[in-house]
């Protein structure tokens, strides 16, 4: 099974040839990262590559090891998660609700900025940042926490 597996075959959303678009697609060419059916894919010293990209093979030259995009959606995650915990934290000295709110607008941002990159990069194994993207998601998890007990905090001191 080839590094990229995971984002064609069974279990995943189907993902058409790029040469026979009415074939599923079993793996990707680690040149071009394009998705084939198991006509168009040729393993050469245990690496799969398409017909265009296996002189590479031959030069045991991957492109793909070279060709490395970072998936800005990811940072934006991270850095959306780090504003908001900043916007709550803010929040706890300031006792400013609009601080408060615009944290967790901040939070739920970055949350869903997390799905779309995990989701870019599950398709585009060139794609890098799953990291920056699980943290975004992690603070992201951890602001709202922080949110809600600001809020019933600030209510209960307003009770008494």
């Amino acid at each position: 099974m080839s590094q990229f597996s995971s984002a064609v075959g069974p279990g995943a959303a189907r993902t058409a040839c790029q040469n026979h678009p009415q074939t599923a697609a079993v793996e990707r060419c680690a040149g071009c990262a394009e998705a084939f059916c198991h006509n168009c894919i040729v393993e050469m010293q245990g690496v799969k590559y398409c017909g265009k990209c296996k002189v590479m093979g031959l030069k045991a030259q991957p492109m793909l090891a070279l060709a490395r995009i970072p998936c800005k959606e990811a940072t934006e995650s991270m850095s959306m998660a780090l504003g908001g915990l900043a916007a709550v934290f803010g929040s706890i000295f300031c006792l400013a609700i609009p601080l408060l709110l615009g944290g967790i607008g901040l939070e739920i941002t970055a949350m869903s900025k997390c799905s779309q990159a995990r989701k870019m990069i599950a398709a585009d194994p060139r794609l890098t940042g799953g990291e920056k993207a699980t943290i975004g998601l992690v603070l992201g998890i951890i602001g709202c926490a922080m949110a809600v007990v600001v809020a019933m905090l600030a209510m209960l001191a307003h009770a008494h």
